[in-house]
């Protein structure tokens, strides 16, 4: 999953991949990967769930904002 993510041309692309996916589809050390790439920190006690729903937030952020 990671490849495909990295693979995508820019964070429209890569929130849209993102959110087709349940977060059985990934493993955590994707998560902490994508959170490197997206420059999020997540808490010391999240959870894969709350992983993938703060990096769902965020790449939501970034694929709307406006430049």
């Amino acid at each position: 999953m990671l490849k495909k993510f990295v693979a995508c041309k820019n964070q429209f692309e890569r929130f849209r991949f993102f959110a087709n996916t349940k977060v059985s589809d990934w493993t955590e050390e994707e998560f902490n990967a994508i959170a490197e790439i997206a420059n999020v920190t997540f808490e010391a006690d999240a959870d894969v769930a709350q992983k993938y729903m703060k990096l769902h937030y965020t790449l939501q952020m970034k694929a709307t904002q406006i430049a």
